[in-house]
């Protein structure tokens, strides 16, 4: 087979539905034949269809080389969106000037696909990029050009090559731009770089702007620098008195995001915020620090009236808190059901062992939800039996609200008991009542279900245990076997087939 055969086939093969010839005919095409295929594919770029020119441009992409440049650079002006955007996209594996000044001028498109293609491209080249991205953010002053310039500023915030060398001169200008909209993306563009000495003090300088959407831009990106060494606080401080909520909130998150205990009382004195928004950042980042300074205040929002603050404050406390425990703990007498619920929810996430007594005593409360948090909770704590003797006292009340009328406390009583092993035959006889109960009341048949094979696991596995330490018990006696109730263990096979043989599988049968 002659080269351009070869080179036909592997385009037929390109061209197929199935994915594997698919890329093995790519493979081939950009390793194997490289140059020599390029011809045959810009034919297919003049007569192809979409999806035809799409996979040109992907294998022309592969291959390299100033002819695929050249049809990549002549595609990019296409007039049909999918196939000017794959070219557009594919240029990202070219650095050079002609590449740059076509992604230049796409990523100011108004389309947003060609806009996100360019973005995408400009961010694969890296840092010979880096000036063509700024001055994109300096050309787009006005707000009708605001996306291409957020477009550009994520671009060189994203950068995964480090420039060498200091910040460049443009971007440094750019904080000083007649435009709020070039300000605030220059500002942007800072977060998450490696320009050690500059960005600092350039966004300590431009959370200070006269416009709220450069200060905002500054203090959020304050928070995403990598790689520094710890950050001055000072201007992120300041800003949680700013007249703009969003300059506050993203202040806040910043703070979070830097991690610095020094921070803890500044966000404690912003929980007092007339905005939901910014209380709700401040919680986060409190939760983030993990300063035990702020349990108190972290604890009157658990115990406040609002839903969205009193789950934060949770999930907050839950995170790197000390002392969260006794705050979960005092707040299970609280009067508000939710609050009752949320703090058994968060001692499970906690699994704390000195919040066990107490969640076992929720079990009794009077709200359902409490009481299927309770049994959550001490089911996600046991969840590696090692808390096995100090939960084994709540399996009779476990066993018993199987038949609650709840079905999440039925289901959270059911998860929790299959972490745990009975201590004596009584235990064993009750799960086996209740799960007698719970199959006639909700008709459990022979087919499949999810509730009653758990429950006959859980079984089988109780008796199984209870065999085993009866076995050893009359072995330590003297006898030989065990009693009769715990020598017939009972198949798996016997659990689907009918009500009768179902009923037997999951209670057992005595010899």
């Amino acid at each position: 087979m002659s080269e351009e055969e070869r080179i036909g086939l592997l385009l037929t093969h390109l061209l197929s539905d199935d994915n594997e010839l698919k890329v093995e005919a790519f493979e081939d095409l950009v390793e194997d034949i490289g140059e020599p295929a390029v011809p045959a594919l810009l034919d297919l770029l003049k007569i192809g269809d979409k999806k035809a020119k799409a996979h040109a441009l992907w294998v022309l992409e592969g291959i390299g080389g100033d002819s695929a440049l050249s049809a990549l650079l002549a595609e990019a002006g296409s007039r049909e969106s999918e196939v000017r955007c794959e070219a557009i996209e594919a240029l990202g594996k070219f650095g050079n000037p002609e590449a740059l000044s076509v992604l230049s001028e796409a990523i100011m498109d108004e389309c947003p696909e060609t806009g996100n293609a360019a973005f995408k491209a400009l961010k694969k080249i890296g840092v010979p990029a880096i000036d063509a991205l700024v001055s994109v953010i300096m050309a787009a002053s006005e707000e009708k050009d605001a996306p291409a310039g957020r477009r550009a500023a994520e671009a060189l915030s994203g950068t995964e090559q480090r420039p060498p060398g200091p910040c460049p001169l443009g971007l440094l200008y750019a904080l000083r731009h007649d435009s709020a909209f070039v300000r605030a993306n220059a500002a942007a563009a800072f977060g998450g770089t490696a320009w050690r000495l500059s960005a600092p003090w350039a966004l300590a300088s431009a959370i200070k702007d006269k416009s709220p959407i450069v200060r905002a831009a500054a203090a959020e990106a304050m928070g995403t620098l990598k790689g520094l060494p710890p950050c001055d606080i000072g201007p992120l401080l300041n800003a949680l008195g700013d007249p703009v909520p969003l300059v506050r909130q993203n202040s806040a998150c910043a703070l979070g995001n830097i991690r610095n205990p020094g921070a803890t009382v500044g966000l404690i004195s912003a929980l007092q915020d007339d905005d939901e928004s910014v209380v709700l950042s401040c919680v986060q980042a409190l939760g983030k620090i993990g300063d035990w300074r702020a349990v108190p205040a972290l604890a009157g929002l658990l115990m406040g009236p609002n839903p969205l603050l009193r789950d934060a404050a949770a999930e907050a406390m839950t995170m790197r808190c000390p002392h969260a425990t006794a705050v979960f703990i005092r707040a299970l007498k609280g009067r508000s059901e939710e609050l009752r619920a949320v703090s058994a929810n968060a001692l499970g996430e906690d699994t704390d062992p000195a919040a066990i007594p107490a969640l076992i005593e929720s079990l009794d409360d009077q709200s359902p939800k409490v009481r299927a948090a309770a049994a959550g909770a001490l089911g996600k704590i046991n969840a590696g039996g090692n808390f096995q003797r100090d939960i084994a006292p709540a399996i009779p009340r476990l066993v018993e609200l199987l038949r609650d009328k709840n079905e999440g406390v039925v289901a959270a009583s059911s998860c929790c008991l299959a972490t745990l092993l009975p201590r004596k035959a009584e235990e064993l006889y009750s799960l086996h009542k209740a799960v007698i109960h719970l199959g006639k009341s909700r008709g459990w048949g022979s087919g499949e279900n999810r509730g009653r094979d758990s429950l006959a696991d859980t079984y089988n596995r109780w008796f199984a245990h209870l065999q085993k330490k009866s076995i050893m018990e009359h072995e330590k006696g003297g006898m030989q076997e065990p009693p009769p109730r715990f020598r017939n263990p009972i198949s798996r096979r016997a659990r689907n087939n009918s009500a009768g043989q179902m009923r037997a599988a999951i209670g057992g049968r005595r010899a």
